[in-house]
């Protein structure tokens, strides 16, 4: 996806979710850093739920395959 700062993430969310009634139309999904602070993650979070996203979270694991 594509990087939005922050001041502008308010009014970007609303516009891409204008107009889009059905519910798979509208996930959003959040991706994020480690470090991120909590207080960051609440504020965007509830930007998009605010303006009518459903939030689903890409979450990335690392396992170690062994081959036999």
């Amino acid at each position: 996806g594509d990087f939005i700062p922050v001041a502008g993430f308010r009014g970007r969310i609303a516009a891409m979710l204008a107009g889009k009634p059905r519910p798979e139309d509208r996930v959003v999904i959040v991706k994020s850093d480690d470090d991120v602070p909590y207080h960051f993650w609440m504020t965007v979070t509830s930007q998009i739920e605010d303006a009518g996203g459903i939030i689903t979270l890409l979450i990335e694991e690392e396992r170690e395959v062994q081959v036999p």
